[in-house]
């Protein structure tokens, strides 16, 4: 019960007690287990924020999911794209697609023989708000319109360019801060 006390912690310093629905449950393979549930606003819509408390293995679980899924016809692109953000970009969990659609960003942590903090489940859920703050638009793209992941890449590849060419330049100039 550890752990669910300190999730419980959590979410009262967060001020999210009046919005959290609790559950518990047993598993055979996972043992005791506290799932807090809670809604989060991240870029103005409520995403569902879970935080579980795996209390026989002893792990710390994170997961977002956004009020939309992939559109039927769209899961190949969104896993590319999805497996991008996972191999370059530096984030604390890793963003998949379910089989029925869904988008998952999902942050798990052995916590067995530490002493855990109210700041390392702070540390892994602004991970998972960074994820979706920084690709938003083009999440959403890859799972709601018809735009292919090559189409995103490209952009994104763009973007870089136009920023790499800013720090450049601005490097040159003697601006940029080492």
């Amino acid at each position: 019960m550890k752990l669910a006390k300190l999730v419980e912690e959590f979410v009262t310093g967060m001020g999210w007690e009046d919005e959290l629905d609790t559950e518990e449950e047993y598993d055979t393979e996972t043992g005791y287990r506290v799932i807090s549930q809670i809604p989060l606003n991240i870029e103005n819509q409520i995403f569902r924020l879970y935080i579980d408390a795996i209390e026989a293995s002893e792990w710390l679980m994170i997961t977002i999911y956004p009020p939309y899924r992939v559109n039927e016809g769209k899961y190949v692109d969104a896993c590319m794209l999805f497996n991008y953000f996972n191999c370059f970009y530096s984030y604390g969990g890793r963003i998949s697609v379910e089989d029925n659609g869904a988008i998952r960003y999902r942050q798990i942590i052995d916590v067995s023989e530490t002493e855990p903090s109210k700041r390392l489940i702070h540390n892994m859920l602004v991970s998972g708000i960074e994820m979706f703050e920084d690709n938003a638009e083009n999440i959403a793209s890859i799972a709601l319109t018809t735009k292919t992941y090559e189409a995103i890449r490209e952009d994104i590849e763009k973007k870089a360019a136009i920023q790499k060419a800013r720090t450049d330049e601005k490097f040159n100039r003697g601006d940029a801060v080492v």
